[in-house]
C-alpha cells in the first residue's frame, strides 16, 4: 500500500495559466491539460508544443500567449528538475531567486522594476506579458504591479480582495481570468466550458483536502489506541533510518491497516477451518476456499458465521460475499501447459533417438552373427 502524503498548495496555485491543472490525491500527482480551439484560443503551434511536453513525460510549468500577435511561450520541467523552453521572440525567463533574462521588446518601466528587485535581493515570483509592449503584470515579494491591462481588469486587481493573485490571463478579445488561491474571477466572454472546468477543479481539490483532514484525524486516533502500541517500535526503527516525523505517521498508517486486515482474515480463516472447509490461500483481503470432504455447510452459511465472529470482536463487517474465480478454477494454467508440452516434446525426441540407437546396435550385432561364408565373396 502506498503511504499517503500531504496535499500542498491551494487549488489556485495548481492552475498553470488555465491550461495546465496540477492534480494530486495524496498518493499520486499528475497533470491534466485543457484548452479550447475557438477564437481567442492558443495558436496551433503552441498546442503542438504543449502536447509534446506531455508526450515526453514533462510537466508544463508555465505557458502564455497573445492571440492577436501570435506571440507565445511555454516551458516544461523534467523529473530531474531541468527545464526546456520553447517560445517566440518576446519573453522573460526567470532564474531563481531573482535573476532574469529579457528577450525581445520589453517595456522599459518593467525592465527597471526588475533591475531594482534584483539589486535589493528580492524575489520575482512571475511576470506575464500581453499584446502591447507596455502591457504586463508582475508579482514580486513586495507585491504586484501591472500596466495597460484595461479598465475592467484593473478595477478587479485593485479591489477584488486581499487574497493573493496567482495568475492573470487576458485573451485576444479582451476577456480575462484572475486566479486566486481558492477562486477565480472571470469577465464576460470567457467560455462556459472553461469556467465550469476550473470551478470543478476547485471543488475536487477542496474535497481532497477535506478527505485528507479526515484521514489525518483517524490516523492520530489509531496511533494513540492501546491496540496499536506496537507502532512505537516501528516508529523507533523509522527514526533511526532518518525519517521525518510527518512521514513516519504516514508510513505507519498502511501497517495499521494491514494489521487490521490480517486480524479479520484470521477470524474468517478459523471459521472456515472449524467447519471443515479447505483454505487454499490468503489473497490480500480475501481467501481462496473449497469444500472439504467433511464439510456440510454451504459457503453462504459459513460466511454468516464468520461475520458474526468478526462483529463479536468489534469489527463492523457489513457482508462477506463469494467472488467466483471467473470459471477458470478448473482450467490448467498456460505456464503448466507449456512446461508439459516442452517436456513431452523432449521425451518424444529422446524416444526417437533411443529407437535409432537401438536399431543401429541391433544391425551391428546381426552383422557379427552372420556365417563367415556369407560374408566372403567366393570366386566362381
Amino acid at each position: 500500500m502506498t503511504s499517503p502524503r500531504p496535499i500542498t498548495g491551494s487549488a489556485g496555485s495548481r492552475i498553470r495559466v488555465v491550461y495546465y491543472l496540477d492534480e494530486d490525491d495524496d498518493t499520486t500527482s499528475w497533470q491534466s491539460r485543457n484548452w479550447t480551439c475557438d477564437h481567442g484560443g492558443p495558436p496551433s503551434v503552441l498546442c503542438t508544443q504543449m502536447n509534446n511536453i506531455s508526450n515526453k513525460g514533462r510537466y508544463g510549468t508555465d505557458v502564455t500567449f497573445e492571440s492577436t500577435s501570435g506571440q507565445w511561450y511555454v516551458d516544461g520541467q523534467k523529473r530531474d528538475g531541468t527545464v526546456d523552453y520553447y517560445g517566440s521572440d518576446r519573453r522573460i525567463i526567470l532564474h531563481e531567486p531573482n535573476g532574469y533574462q529579457c528577450l525581445g521588446d520589453i517595456d522599459s518601466d518593467l525592465s527597471l522594476r526588475m533591475d531594482r528587485i534584483n539589486e535589493r535581493g528580492k524575489t520575482i515570483n512571475y511576470v506575464q506579458l500581453f499584446g502591447g509592449t507596455n502591457e504586463y503584470f508582475i508579482s514580486v515579494s513586495e507585491g504586484t504591479e501591472w500596466n495597460g491591462l484595461g479598465e475592467g481588469i484593473d478595477k478587479e486587481l485593485k479591489s477584488g480582495g486581499k487574497d493573493k493573485i496567482l495568475d492573470v490571463v487576458i485573451a485576444g478579445d479582451g476577456s480575462w481570468i484572475i486566479v486566486r488561491p481558492n477562486r477565480i474571477i472571470t469577465s464576460h466572454g470567457v467560455s462556459t466550458q472553461l469556467t465550469n472546468k476550473l470551478w470543478q477543479f476547485f471543488r475536487k481539490h477542496r474535497q481532497r483536502f477535506v478527505l485528507q483532514a479526515e484521514i489525518a484525524a483517524l490516523r492520530d486516533q489509531l496511533l494513540q489506541h492501546p491496540k496499536f502500541k506496537w507502532t512505537e517500535v516501528e516508529r523507533e526503527k523509522l527514526v533511526k533510518k532518518g525519517r521525518l516525523p510527518g512521514s513516519i505517521d504516514r508510513l505507519l498508517m498502511p501497517r495499521i491497516v494491514q494489521c487490521c486486515e490480517n486480524e479479520v482474515l484470521g477470524m474468517i480463516h478459523r471459521t472456515y477451518y472449524q467447519n471443515h472447509w479447505l483454505v487454499r490461500s490468503n489473497v490480500f483481503d480475501g481467501l481462496i476456499v473449497e469444500p472439504g470432504p467433511n464439510s456440510h455447510l454451504a459457503i453462504t452459511e459459513v460466511n454468516r458465521m464468520a461475520e458474526s465472529m468478526c462483529r463479536g470482536s468489534g469489527w463492523d463487517i457489513r457482508s462477506l460475499v463469494e467472488k467466483p474465480l471467473h470459471g477458470l478454477q478448473d482450467v490448467l494454467p498456460i505456464t503448466i501447459k507449456e512446461a508439459r508440452k516442452e517436456g513431452g516434446d523432449d521425451a518424444e525426441k529422446d524416444k526417437k533417438k533411443n529407437m535409432k540407437r537401438d536399431k543401429k546396435r541391433k544391425s551391428e550385432e546381426d552383422e557379427l552373427e552372420e556365417p563367415a561364408t556369407k560374408r566372403r565373396n567366393p570366386r566362381g
